[in-house]
This record gives C-alpha cells, structure tokens and sequence, in this order.
C-alpha cells in the first residue's frame, strides 16, 4: 500500500502575523507576492501548486477563482518570475527537509484566501519519486500512459486503489 504523508497548516490569521519569527512564512509570502504580481484580478481563493522535479527544477503553477467554487482560471508567469518563484520553492523544500519539524515533499499546496489566511499542505507521493527515477530508462516509462503520468504528476496523484505493476 501507498503511504503519503501530508502536512497542513492553516493559518488564521493574516499571513504577515508573526512573520519575522517564522522562515516558512516569509518564503511562502514571497512565493504568494510573486503570484499575485502576475496578475491584477480581483480573486477569491489563488491556488498555488509545486512539483519538485529533481533537485535542480520544480514545476509551478497558479491559478485563482473570481468567486467561491467558480472555474479556476490559470495565472501565467514570465520567464524571470517563474525562476524566481522556483528558486523561492526550492529553499523552502530545502528548508522544511533539513531545518524544520515539517516531511521532505515533492508536491506542495497553498491556498490564499483574499482576507490573507493560507492553507499550505505538503506531501511525499511515492509514485512521483518513481516515475522521476525512471525518467532516463524509456522502456520502463512507455509502459506508462499519458494519462497515468499526467494523474502522477497532478496534487491529487494516483487514486490509492490505482494499480501500480511497479510495487512489489
């Protein structure tokens, strides 16, 4: 069976309440400041995602509803904000993995609210460190389809009852 391991933390107060105590609030209040320098919208909830890659690359993207449950609307990046919101997610991973009581993760989520509270979680998915490992050896990764890469690679993952021929 598949463990993951997820951590939340929600914050109810706003998300500059005790900054200067807290290394993993000033990173994720820069990576969220870079976001929503992206846009100007007005916004309910923005939706932060990151999937480290390898050590070197995390892949990030954004996107926000205008109202509550409405469609989320993609945000795009230019070419230096998304190397500096990638250099802001790799310190963080660097820094929950080594100087915090937080789980080394490859896949994180924020949520801001518009009133400035964030919900942040954090994961291991297994099946991601797996399809990452075998990215160099194709024959093992053609057996794969789009569609389960692509499940692999999104926050929600693979369902837990998903059948994963590469476990023992």
């Amino acid at each position: 069976m598949l463990k993951r391991k997820t951590e939340t933390h929600k914050i109810n107060s706003r998300l500059g309440n005790d900054i200067e105590n807290d290394y993993s609030k000033k990173i994720i209040s820069k990576i969220l400041d870079k976001v929503l320098a992206s846009f100007i919208d007005d916004f309910f909830l923005v939706y932060f995602y990151a999937v480290k890659m390898d050590n070197n690359k995390i892949r990030c993207r954004a996107e926000f509803e205008v109202d509550k449950g409405s469609i989320h609307i993609p945000i795009s990046f230019n070419k230096n904000m998304k190397a500096d919101i990638d250099q802001l997610c790799k310190v963080l991973n660097s820094y929950n993995k080594n100087y915090h009581d937080m789980n080394e993760w490859n896949k994180m989520m924020i949520i801001l609210h518009y009133k400035g509270g964030y919900k942040m979680e954090s994961r291991f998915d297994n099946d991601l460190e797996w399809l990452l490992s075998r990215q160099n050896s194709k024959p093992e990764n053609t057996s794969l389809s789009l569609n389960t890469r692509r499940k692999i690679m999104s926050w929600e993952g693979l369902p837990r009852d998903a059948e994963r021929f590469w476990l023992p």
